[in-house]
């Protein structure tokens, strides 16, 4: 890593920002206007190998350009709203990489009629950029052969190490999947491009030639490796508008192209994109990162300034691609599915608002057997969703379909080992004994309602469906079952509390699985 972190006290709209990079890769993205390629800038800034004691005085990249960031590609001085003081920052390196760590900056004169960046305390010796190569690869660098006025006769050149002009048709290749023979990779300045088959040069859109460029440019690290043996420590490759003019499969391949290379060749990757399939990849690579350090995204917002946000949580990234497509941010909710209403009920009562709001009940009553086989032949709907049974299940299914229900990763059961419709039941099946503390629930009500609903005992067979029925009867009447619900999770609290505790980890283990902000 050669930059650790990034503090801008001021720069146009950006206050007070501060952010890390990624070791690998850092992607930087909002909207239009959120001072994305002036960040790029900023960041690059502070590098160029000057001294001409260094070991790498003088190289150049493969299409002929010093490893240094021209500062006209990056900044233009509007000097009736800017002036020399109102641009302050610094850059924090990894240990060794400058004498002076963090490396501050202040916009200075340069002449009458523009500005530039310098040390904020001194011009001695020593103070200057870090001598670290650095290659920004700027809009004006990435324009197609078709917009200049190069024509067949002119010379283009090419890569004169045989392996690595190989590795640039072989990249160029895989990552366009480009099925045509392909001479090689050739280039003129700002220019590049390929011969293939069937299009010459000049004929490639613009797409071609922006990924030529920026495997020449990955390349161009690879070369100075090369050549300086243990002088290379590594360089800095900005990227600005990475995704323009590609199609989705080649933004996925470039990125996964530029992880590598970066982890290989010890460079650190900044670019710029607006594009969802680019976050995507990135998403992944996160995932895979228990560090969550590698590869990181800077979202930029402008309201009444612009914000810098480090993002590398599921959530970060959803939040990004509502902005960017100009949306509401909303989390995405996982389906739940019980037996009966009489259960949906519960649930709601039993669940705190912040799990409630992450979820939506489907109104769909079907049995556990019913349940169990569904999830049992993977219909997709009833593996990503969360399915709760009634208490009884152990006493309804069958012994293998408990023992699939036990193991399966996405079922629960409410808590105790009946239904809620006895457990109900059996509350008011007391009631004569307890009026006083039933009183505040039922008041006038109940006893209109316990003249046809709730029989003192029952001898028949039926007597456990009979008990179901009534409470489902009774449950229509919705001030009593309210309050009925509220009595029975005061009773039961620490079941209550045990039950959400294992439905969060379904919930999470589920939306791990679709990438899904968990809880």
């Amino acid at each position: 890593m050669i930059i650790k972190k990034v503090k801008i006290k001021k720069f146009r709209a950006i206050k007070d920002a501060e952010f890390s990079l990624g070791k690998y890769l850092t992607a930087i993205v909002g909207r239009n206007r959120t001072m994305k390629s002036t960040l790029l800038g900023i960041i690059s800034t502070s590098f160029s190998i000057s001294k001409k004691e260094h070991p790498l005085f003088g190289e150049k990249t493969l299409n002929g350009y010093n490893f240094k960031s021209q500062f006209g590609e990056k900044f233009k001085f509007d000097l009736e709203k800017e002036k020399a003081g109102d641009h302050e920052f610094e850059v924090e390196f990894e240990d060794g990489i400058h004498e002076i760590n963090p490396y501050k900056l202040i916009s200075i004169p340069r002449g009458k009629d523009d500005l530039r960046f310098w040390y904020a305390k001194s011009k001695e010796r020593n103070t200057g950029f870090a001598q670290v190569p650095v290659y920004f690869l700027s809009l004006s660098r990435l324009s197609p052969v078709g917009e200049s006025s190069l024509t067949k006769n002119t010379k283009f050149s090419q890569i004169e190490d045989k392996q690595l002009s190989e590795e640039a048709v072989l990249k160029y290749a895989e990552i366009m999947t480009a099925t045509d023979r392909i001479n090689n990779t050739r280039f003129y300045g700002n220019y590049a491009g390929v011969n293939e088959e069937f299009s010459s040069i000049l004929t490639n859109s613009a797409g071609q030639s922006d990924v030529v460029k920026i495997i020449h440019a990955v390349l161009s690290f690879k070369n100075l490796s090369k050549k300086k043996g243990k002088d290379y420590i590594g360089g800095i490759l900005l990227i600005d508008e990475v995704d323009v003019t590609l199609h989705p499969s080649a933004q996925i391949k470039l990125v996964d192209y530029l992880a590598e290379e970066s982890k290989n060749l010890k460079i650190q990757i900044i670019f710029t994109t607006h594009s969802n399939y680019i976050l995507e990849r990135l998403k992944y690579l996160t995932k895979q990162d228990p560090n969550k350090n590698n590869n990181v995204i800077l979202f930029l917002q402008r309201k009444d300034k612009v914000t810098i946000e480090t993002i590398n949580t599921i959530a970060g990234f959803n939040r990004i691609t509502a902005d960017l497509e100009l949306r509401e941010y909303k989390p995405i909710k996982i389906n739940v599915y019980c037996e009966d209403i009489v259960a949906r009920k519960f649930l709601r009562s039993i669940l705190p608002k912040n799990i409630k709001d992450r979820i939506s009940i489907k109104e769909v009553s079907l049995s556990a057997g019913t349940y169990v086989t569904l999830r049992r032949q993977k219909i997709n709907e009833f593996e990503k969703s969360i399915i709760v049974l009634d208490g009884d299940v152990k006493t309804v299914l069958d012994d293998n379909m408990y023992k699939y229900f036990s193991k399966c990763s996405n079922m629960i059961s409410f808590p105790d080992s009946k239904c809620f419709e006895i457990e109900i039941y059996e509350m008011l099946i007391d009631y004569e004994n307890k009026k006083e503390e039933f009183k505040d629930i039922f008041q006038k009500e109940f006893d209109v309602c316990i003249q046809d609903y709730l029989p003192i005992k029952y001898q028949s067979k039926n007597d456990y469906n009979q008990r179901k029925e009534f409470c489902k009867r009774f449950f229509h009447i919705t001030n009593i079952q309210t309050k009925l619900i509220k009595q029975w999770k005061e009773n039961n609290m620490g079941k209550c509390e045990v039950f959400i505790r294992d439905f969060g980890y379904i919930f999470n283990s589920l939306a791990k699985n679709q990438d899904i902000e968990e809880l």
